[in-house]
């Protein structure tokens, strides 16, 4: 179904939705929390209608360059290879204030794209640049397409034998001349009529990955100056990025932007300004400003949400948190840099250890103390209610937190008790954090924060354990929408374990003891 297009956040999952954009249909999928268009973008003209100029020749293509002005191809000028790959632009085209994405979506910036690389695996740091062995998850799967052509063939007579002196010996036919064929041997024969013959070419043109993601990556190629390159083995996309001071190629001269690029037979997907691949599988760094080159662009949905507000919704919502406050939230990236520190900016919700081995869910109360009692991890949601778990998340017991095969998702790990108190430290201490790390939303008793720093704490509630009241074993404590508790991965002896809780009625954030065996949420930091 064609959906109007409005700044929305999408619901996790890949699905495809198809987005109506300026009389094109540009699919979209959800990988992680972030919405990227499905396709390469296609289009000629920027966001207020003004048209985007067509560089055909060399010439046109490195005035453009030259002028600093924003410019588009096909590759090879080819509009059939636009029909499949997209359109090729400049960076002058990417970076116009005028945008050059469609209404809704951006050019995604190189965090957006480290972002959705992140959702599949970690990066590899290398001495100059970075990698991630990603680029399977975001390729297209190998398609092929038929091209169709049609030669001529027929409008002649045929040749045929000599009925007369096909039957002779060559000792008679040098003394007997053969008056039919004047010795030719052959003879005019029925007319063939001309006619056309259809030849169907089988070409490649998906890639070597296994598009799992949905994302389609396509081998669309290159426009290197004046000169095409790449197409169906190399994959490049810009992003909104320049290169800033102390970046990793501030070594190099002249003006620079990031992009990322796919090889075929490659599992990585490079970030770079100017870079090849060789033979050997390393990265070239070259001093060549690369702005005028010719690449793919990909884009991402507009989503900005706090507390769950998405402010591009409504008026109301866009007065209340307007564009340029400090507080804005970009909420595709589900993580929010806090000081020194990059926090997910939502609670866990995994029900699968890192190694893929599931994390038994303990709805009865006896489940849960027997998981306490045997220092076995379990999960469930607050009240067994998974309308609780999409808003809260998960209350998973410190055995599952500390379990080796890993309760945070690859790249993220469960912060110590140090690491709870640098967060709080960095936001005046434990007296004043409070307030700042609770969500403007959902505290009970005029117990909502100002959510300064964007950690959108929730009051999710705790199920306790072995408890010292009779009849409370496992029991949930009744206090969801008042009181929040998460979990460090400090240990305090072989019972307890160190946590942090808030309070409605209370802007402090306490560092408490607590029973391993009890429920809390979790927040994970970047590693």
């Amino acid at each position: 179904m064609i959906r109007k297009i409005l700044p929305c956040l999408v619901a996790l999952g890949a699905v495809l939705i198809p987005t109506l954009v300026v009389g094109q249909v540009y699919p979209e999928v959800t990988i992680g929390t972030q919405v990227w268009m499905s396709k390469n973008l296609d289009v000629s003209t920027f966001r207020n209608g003004d048209p985007i100029p067509e560089a055909k020749t060399d010439e046109e293509w490195k005035n453009a360059f030259d002028n600093k002005k924003p410019a588009w191809c096909y590759y090879k000028n080819d509009t059939e290879n636009g029909k499949i790959y997209g359109k090729l632009y400049n960076w002058y085209a990417v970076s116009d204030s005028r945008g050059i994405a469609p209404s809704g979506w951006h050019v995604a910036s190189k965090d957006e794209w480290d972002v959705l690389c992140r959702h599949f695996t970690l990066s590899n740091t290398e001495n100059y640049g970075m990698s991630y062995r990603c680029a399977n998850e975001l390729k297209n799967k190998p398609t092929y397409k038929t091209i169709v052509s049609y030669v001529d063939q027929g409008g002649y007579y045929q040749s045929i034998a000599c009925s007369n002196c096909r039957n002779w010996n060559e000792e008679y036919r040098r003394k007997v001349p053969c008056h039919v064929c004047k010795d030719n041997r052959s003879v005019r024969g029925a007319y063939i009529p001309k006619t056309k013959k259809r030849v169907d070419q089988k070409i490649e043109i998906g890639w070597d990955g296994s598009n799992v993601s949905g994302f389609n990556a396509l081998p669309g190629g290159y426009r290197s100056g004046v000169d095409f390159g790449g197409i169906r083995y190399i994959g490049t996309w810009w992003t909104s990025s320049k290169f800033a001071a102390g970046d990793w190629v501030n070594r190099n001269t002249g003006e620079k932007a990031w992009y990322y690029q796919n090889y075929w037979q490659s599992e990585e997907t490079y970030a770079a300004s100017r870079m090849m691949k060789t033979n050997e599988g390393t990265v070239d760094v070259q001093a060549t400003d690369n702005r005028g080159f010719g690449y793919s662009v990909r884009c991402v949905k507009e989503t900005l949400a706090i507390d769950g507000k998405n402010i591009l919704d409504n008026k109301e919502n866009a007065n209340e948190y307007p564009i340029d406050d400090k507080k804005l939230i970009i909420a595709e990236k589900s993580e929010i840099k806090i000081g020194t520190q990059v926090w997910m900016a939502k609670n866990l919700d995994v029900s699968t250890f890192r190694n893929g081995d599931p994390i038994p869910e303990a709805k009865t109360n006896e489940e849960w103390v027997k998981a306490g009692e045997n220092q076995q991890p379990a999960w469930c949601y607050y009240f067994n209610n998974s309308a609780n778990g999409a808003k809260y998340g998960k209350l998973y017991n410190w055995y599952a937190v500390n379990d080796s095969r890993g309760l945070a998702p690859t790249g993220w790990h469960v912060p110590t008790d140090e690491e709870w108190t640098i967060l709080t430290v960095s936001l005046g201490g434990d007296e004043k954090a409070g307030a700042k790390m609770k969500s403007k939303n959902d505290w009970h008793d005029d117990g909502n924060g100002t959510n300064e720093s964007g950690f959108s704490g929730l009051p999710g509630g705790v199920r306790v354990g072995k408890y010292f009241e009779a009849g409370r074993d496992g029991k949930f404590n009744n206090n969801i929408g008042t009181r929040g508790y998460w979990w460090s991965s400090t240990e305090d002896g072989t019972s307890n374990a160190w946590g942090r809780t808030q309070i409605s009625w209370v802007d402090d954030v306490h560092r408490e003891l607590f029973s391993k065996t009890w429920g809390f949420s979790v927040r994970c930091l970047r590693d």
